[in-house]
């Protein structure tokens, strides 16, 4: 009788990907921050106005915000993520900073600001869109005087950027509107009207950073000759930049 064993050879079976997205929301005190992961996320956001109204949805799940909230931190980290931030009511007596980081990728950011702000109350909104192929747009109009304070930061970062904003409206306090768009060849586009009897400030720059970029940059209305002051320009910086200004914009290093 002759005896066959059969050999057992051990294999590595690869089983699907169950790796889980991870995104965050978490609130301490008065800060908000969302957090995504590497995946492309859709971040939302809308703000009433008042201390406490903030609505979040990331990815199509709304998470509950509770309190008064001054600070909100999005840092939406890798992927082509999608962010919002939208005003649907005055700020009154409300101050809050919005700080976006976008990470890598080509990212979008848009944001309707076309609210009041009254005179005992601001908001800081600054935006990076870091590396990637960036789109990054903010507009607000018809919706009220900016009495207090509204100020605006956007940043291209490294990559071939896309920046433009659009404000249109009273201004009896400040309103601080800045696009840089860092390395690459980038596309800035800025428009700012001051509406009748605007006494308060305005300061609108665009920065080209390094690369051929085309920037333009109009700053008008039938407010502009009553503004207690008024600083528009267009830097260049490195690179051979094609350049549109209005008149009360200065331009320096086209």
């Amino acid at each position: 009788m002759s005896f066959n064993p059969r050999r057992f050879i051990p294999q590595l079976v690869l089983l699907q990907d169950r790796t889980l997205p991870s995104v965050s929301v978490v609130q301490v005190g008065g800060t908000l921050t969302i957090t995504g992961d590497q995946r492309a996320n859709t971040v939302q956001v809308q703000d009433d106005g008042t201390a406490s109204g903030l609505t979040v949805t990331v990815d199509g799940t709304g998470y509950p915000v509770s309190g008064p909230m001054t600070a909100v931190v999005i840092n939406t980290r890798g992927g082509s993520d999608t962010v919002s931030y939208d005003l649907t009511g005055d700020y009154v007596g409300t101050t809050r900073t919005v700080t976006v980081s976008l990470g890598n990728g080509n990212d979008t950011f848009t944001a309707d600001l076309g609210h009041g702000i009254d005179a005992a109350s601001g908001l800081t909104l600054s935006v990076d869109g870091g590396n990637g192929k960036d789109s990054l747009s903010v507009t607000g109009s018809g919706g009220g005087t900016v009495a207090g304070t509204l100020a605006v930061q956007l940043k291209g970062g490294n990559g071939m950027d896309s920046i433009s904003f659009g404000y249109s409206a009273a201004v009896d306090g400040s309103l601080t509107i800045t696009a840089d768009g860092g390395n690459g060849k980038d596309a800035i586009t800025g428009s700012v009207a001051a509406a009748a009897n605007s006494t308060g400030s305005v300061v609108a720059h665009e920065l080209g950073g390094n690369g051929s970029d085309t920037l333009g940059l109009s700053v008008a209305g039938d407010g502009l000759a009553g503004l207690a002051g008024l600083d528009a320009s267009i830097d260049g910086g490195h690179g051979k930049d094609r350049v549109s200004a209005t008149g009360s914009v200065t331009v320096l290093n086209p």
